[in-house]
């Protein structure tokens, strides 16, 4: 190592550069050559350092990053262990292997990248949703805030594995059998999910309309109230008798030929008697018109 580099800082920077070698990952493996000092102590600071392997035959080893987590305001802080580099084919299993001996696990949480808790997805949107293999960030929540604590006085000198006897991780030729098979959900399954969130979605609907919630869109609807009718009975009947009247009379008035021919004459003698009205204004206003140019 070099003279201002730690020891622990050293691991740190070495590990990283194998991994990156190892995944061929050329441009991240430079990286860490020519990372500066400060920035491998900062790596290093606040984390506690666990050795693991893959498995007992396995030569190469791995180094997990493993602190308390400290979120603010959760309560969960003193029941989960944040753990950091964790490759991608180290999935729960693996975890479990690993932090066995330090109490009984409630659940663990793998995420590409640290950050608040999201929503969980469904099992279609798993399937859909190709696995990333890049080195990941899990949470692991135990039942006893003790355990966290045995996690932390882990040596660092003994070597763990991920994959036991027992309870093997699958690898080779086996994992892609089993990652073939589970490429699409079977039919029965997708079925009662889509059955199961349609239901839930048509009931939340149902909810908002009757609190007047506004839907995922944004639009509230309104339920619109019929005010009861205030006028009386007999009042109603003399207008609704009135009305029919002055409907019949205006369908027979232009019934009978006779009565079209008089009503067109009356219209035309009245357009000539306004027409002369107006001739008679006309020349009223020509014979008041003077010139006054001073």
């Amino acid at each position: 190592y070099h003279n201002n580099i730690d020891k622990e800082a050293g691991e740190v920077l070495y590990q990283r550069f194998v991994d990156h070698v190892k995944y061929s990952d050329l441009a991240g493996a430079l990286h860490y050559v020519y990372i500066p000092v400060f920035v491998a102590r900062e790596m290093a600071a606040g984390f506690h350092t666990l050795k693991v392997s893959f498995d007992e035959s396995s030569t190469n080893g791995h180094t997990l990053f493993i602190k308390r987590q400290n979120v603010k305001n959760d309560p969960k802080n003193d029941y989960t262990l944040f753990v950091v580099n964790l490759p991608p084919y180290c999935g729960k299993i693996g975890l479990e292997n690993i932090f066995s001996e330090c109490g009984e696990i409630k659940s663990i949480l793998i995420k590409d990248q640290p950050g608040p808790d999201e929503a969980e997805k469904t099992d279609i949107i798993k399937w859909l949703n190709k696995e990333k293999y890049i080195f990941k960030v899990a949470y692991i929540l135990f039942k006893e805030t003790e355990s966290v604590e045995t996690a932390l006085e882990m040596s660092s000198a003994v070597v763990r594995y991920m994959s036991t006897e027992s309870r093997p991780i699958l690898s080779g030729i086996k994992k892609w059998i089993h990652e073939y098979k589970n490429r699409y959900p079977n039919e029965s399954t997708m079925q009662l999910i889509i059955d199961t969130y349609m239901k839930d979605f048509d009931q939340n609907n149902i909810k908002k309309k009757d609190n007047n919630e506004p839907n995922d869109e944004g639009w509230t609807t309104i339920p619109v109230k019929k005010s009861a009718s205030t006028e009386k009975p007999k009042i109603t009947r003399k207008m609704k008798k009135k009305e029919k009247k002055e409907r019949i009379e205006k369908e027979l008035m232009n019934f009978y030929v006779f009565q079209q021919r008089e009503i067109k004459r009356d219209q035309i003698a009245e357009l000539r008697r306004k027409f002369e009205e107006d001739k008679k204004r006309i020349a009223m206003l020509r014979q008041q018109r003077k010139f006054k140019p001073f």
